[in-house]
């Protein structure tokens, strides 16, 4: 939750997360929460940083997990993903982090439902600093790259 005394912050994109999963990993059949609730989560507990999780996830979209049995558990989302690609689970990806392996069909969202948790992910620097020019082309690229992700999800929520 910005802003912050201490850098300078500039917004990229809303805090969204969401089931994720192989294409095939519940068959052709349609799939329910309920479906994604007795699947084989994958779990992700980061050491720097607490997310939210399917118990988050669960309660948040109105259908509290009461049971969970944690089997798979991860310290990284690019591994989580990496597994869920596999067909290993059902990860929750997020906004940002998960969109090329969605655009690429290596994953599939098997719901809608998903969390907007009203935080943003922000690209920061210490307050002050004159970045190089390459610095500065690089924040200007990945500044417009996090438009175009927010852009996309909006549009897609007819947002």
């Amino acid at each position: 939750h910005g802003p912050w005394d201490d850098v300078d912050a500039w917004p990229m994109f809303d805090e969204v997360y969401f089931p994720v999963c192989a294409p095939g990993y519940f068959g052709a059949r349609n799939v329910t929460l309920s479906d994604v609730r007795a699947s084989n989560l994958l779990f992700l507990r980061e050491r720097l940083r607490p997310r939210d999780d399917w118990r988050s996830f669960f309660d948040k979209v109105g259908a509290p997990l009461t049971q969970a049995h944690e089997r798979i558990i991860f310290d990284d989302q690019q591994a989580l993903l990496a597994s869920a690609m596999d067909g290993q689970g059902v990860g929750l990806g997020w906004l940002g982090m998960a969109d090329h392996l969605l655009a690429t069909g290596a994953l599939v969202r098997p719901v809608d439902a998903e969390v907007r948790t009203g935080r943003t992910f922000y690209l920061v620097a210490p307050k002050g600093l004159r970045p190089s020019r390459m610095a500065t082309g690089f924040r200007h690229w990945l500044l417009q790259e996090s438009a175009a992700i927010q852009a996309a999800w909006q549009a897609g929520r007819g947002a």
